[in-house]
Order: structure tokens, then sequence, then C-alpha cells
């Protein structure tokens, strides 16, 4: 994927961070569709809950820390 030219470059240094660990976004993405499947389902409601809760806490994280600029949006989400 290119990297847009107007990214800071904490920002870019974080992502390609990401990026040489191999299995890390794969793993982020299977815990959000299970997550998001397991929300979906009054029962299993609370669990998904729980499946998605350390990667949100990671995405206000980064924006607290790396790139601030979209703070607001991270923390209405």
């Amino acid at each position: 994927m290119p990297i847009p030219p107007d990214l800071p470059e904490a920002l870019v240094k974080d992502n390609l961070a990401f990026m040489e660990i191999a299995w890390l976004m794969p793993l982020v993405g299977f815990a959000e569709l299970v997550g998001g499947i397991l929300i979906l389902f009054p029962l299993t409601r609370a669990l998904g809950a729980l499946v998605i809760f350390p990667v949100m806490v990671g995405i206000l994280l980064r924006h607290i820390f790396v790139a601030p600029e979209g703070l607001i949006i991270a923390a209405i989400i």
C-alpha cells in the first residue's frame, strides 16, 4: 500500500514498525472480525466487547501518542 505524502514522520515510522511484524495486522483484523460477529448476537455481546476492547485501546493510545490530530474521532468511536 502506498504511503500518503502528507503523513507525519512519527506516524510513518509507526506504520513501518507495525508492518515489520508480519502476523500483527492479520491478528488485529481477526480480532475485529470475531469481536464484531460476537457483538451481533445478544448472548455473546459481552464477549465481543471484551475481544474488541484491546484493539480500541490500542487505537486510542496510538492517536494520543503518535497522531494526536485524529484523537477527536478516535475518542468518539
